[in-house]
């Protein structure tokens, strides 16, 4: 049965796990993600079509590739030649995450990719177990505590390390005694402990750390006084010298891999050129808009007719 994208969207909120297929079969759809930016609409000449973000990155002859990338005439598997390109200005998207250690899914016979840190972190702790310490994972929803437990399942599939003896999850009703090595939790979990509570752990991981800048992640961190390995990692580092230099007081200094600029140089990347348009509201708009929530305010700002035939 094929389903919407919103309908999908529906299910994983509503909190089932729909199946996708991946490179190594069946998994589940663990989470999923809204964002609003420009598309692209591929017509092949078999007559498929494919509507995906422009920076969606898909295996296109084993080389993986933005859709921004693709050009007329590029032949992908199964559908052909890409007979037609539509440019889609600006619009809702609905990305998700798949509990498979391939971090990929097949959609309409194309594999796509599901970046995720979470090797990473199974590569990081699986060290500091060596040591005999304690870890303390902070992730930033309930959905990804069983995400990155499962991960960990997934990736010790073939080195014989058992995931449900040494990482315990922590999300609502669970219990806060910590009997395992490892705990996954969410900052909304643990955020009222007492510094007492957090002395147990030597490193702390926190998974998409931008967000470390919240009162309550702050106020986690500054009770982990005794834990001496802090690590953050995010793809989507804040450029605002206060947030950096919060997050630099909790964790220390920024290790940035690479940069935009340097996969655009590499080619990694589409080329990336940035045109400002500064527009001012007027009073009455801004003063109604000021009320809204962020994510009202951007559903505005995208939906609004005005705006968007001037930018046009």
């Amino acid at each position: 049965m094929k389903i919407t994208v919103d309908q999908l969207n529906a299910l994983v909120k509503a909190g089932f796990s729909p199946k996708i297929r991946s490179v190594n079969g069946q998994t589940d759809i663990t989470d999923t993600y809204e964002k609003y930016g420009p598309g692209i609409k591929f017509t092949f000449e078999n007559g498929e079509t494919l509507k995906v973000a422009d920076n969606h990155r898909m295996l296109i002859n084993n080389e993986w590739i933005e859709a921004c990338e693709l050009n007329l005439g590029d032949f992908i598997e199964p559908h052909g030649c890409i007979s037609d390109i539509t440019h889609i200005e600006h619009q809702r998207w609905i990305d998700f995450s798949v509990r498979d250690s391939s971090e990929t899914y097949y959609h309409k016979g194309i594999i796509h990719h599901n970046s995720g840190k979470s090797a990473i972190i199974y590569s990081l702790i699986r060290h500091h177990l060596e040591y005999n310490r304690r870890c303390l994972i902070i992730v930033p929803s309930i959905s990804l505590v069983s995400q990155m437990y499962g991960d960990f399942v997934d990736y010790s599939s073939d080195n014989g390390w058992k995931t449900e003896n040494h990482c315990q999850q922590l999300q609502g009703g669970m219990t806060k005694d910590v009997s395992k090595p490892i705990l996954i939790s969410t900052w909304q979990s643990i955020f009222k402990q007492p510094k007492s509570w957090f002395d147990q752990f030597d490193v702390v991981i926190c998974d998409e750390v931008h967000t470390a800048v919240a009162k309550s992640l702050s106020g986690i961190m500054e009770k982990l006084t005794a834990t001496p390995y802090r690590i953050g990692l995010t793809g989507t580092l804040s450029a605002s010298k206060t947030n950096k230099l919060v997050l630099e007081g909790h964790f220390g200094p920024v290790n940035q891999v690479i940069s935009t600029n340097e996969l655009m140089t590499k080619n990694q990347i589409a080329q990336l050129k940035i045109k400002c348009l500064l527009l001012k509201y007027d009073q009455d708009t801004r003063k109604a808009v000021s009320k809204y929530s962020y994510q009202d305010e951007i559903d505005y700002l995208v939906t609004n007719p005005a705006r968007n035939k001037f930018i046009r």
